[in-house]
């Protein structure tokens, strides 16, 4: 339930600002999160995705999210449009809101949380799509 519920949220919010959206999505527990960490991993994942396509051209707005069982982890994979790498930019990923002070923390609540379950991390660029994938073991 709480899946769908950040799913449905997430997914109206990227279309009121024109981002389309494409999902594959299976129904994991993700066990070995409680539901907070759970929230934070995917809020925070979709809410840098839609950020980040906000300053991409209209027709350019898309976000890839598939959510699926993999190897004996539990993933989630976001990735969206960029017309520029990010990664050659902004290596470190810092915040590029204009007040600093009360941004920033998203991804690093995302690797927090990783690093508390054993679970993996991936950042990387490929064909002008920046993506984040996070595993989960079973």
């Amino acid at each position: 339930i709480l899946l769908n519920h950040i799913i449905n949220e997430k997914f109206q919010a990227a279309k009121m600002v024109n981002i389309m959206v494409k999902a594959e999505i299976e129904n994991l527990q993700f066990e070995k999160l409680s539901s907070i960490d759970f929230s934070a991993l995917l809020t925070n994942a979709l809410d840098n995705a839609i950020e980040a396509c906000k300053n991409e051209n209209v027709d350019k707005r898309e976000i890839l999210v598939s959510i699926t069982r993999n190897r004996g982890y539990e993933t989630i994979f976001v990735k969206n449009y960029i017309e520029q790498s990010v990664l050659e930019q902004n290596p470190e990923l810092k915040s590029q809101k204009e007040e600093k002070e009360s941004h920033g923390y998203g991804l690093k609540k995302i690797k927090e949380i990783i690093r508390s379950c054993d679970g993996m991390c991936d950042i990387y660029e490929e064909e002008h799509y920046f993506c984040i994938r996070l595993f989960i073991p079973e």
